[in-house]
């Protein structure tokens, strides 16, 4: 994909949906969840909170080497 400047856009408002959905999954599941589940959950919201910070603070080209191309 090569650069564009709606990807840094698109790349904050899915990680910031991600983030809330994820936080509140391992909100709501934190007393009744194994080991397993709760790695996976904080795995998800680092990938997440990561696509927040290269959205802000990344340029085009970053984003676009996120996304698998360059």
């Amino acid at each position: 994909m090569p650069e564009k400047a709606w990807k840094r856009p698109a790349l904050l408002a899915l990680s910031l949906l991600g983030t809330g959905g994820i936080g509140s999954g391992l909100w709501f599941t934190w007393n009744e969840a194994n080991v397993g589940t709760l790695i996976l959950f904080a795995a998800l919201l680092g990938m997440f909170v990561l696509g927040i910070f290269v959205s802000l603070k990344g340029c085009n080209a970053c984003v676009a080497r996120l996304f698998g191309s360059v």
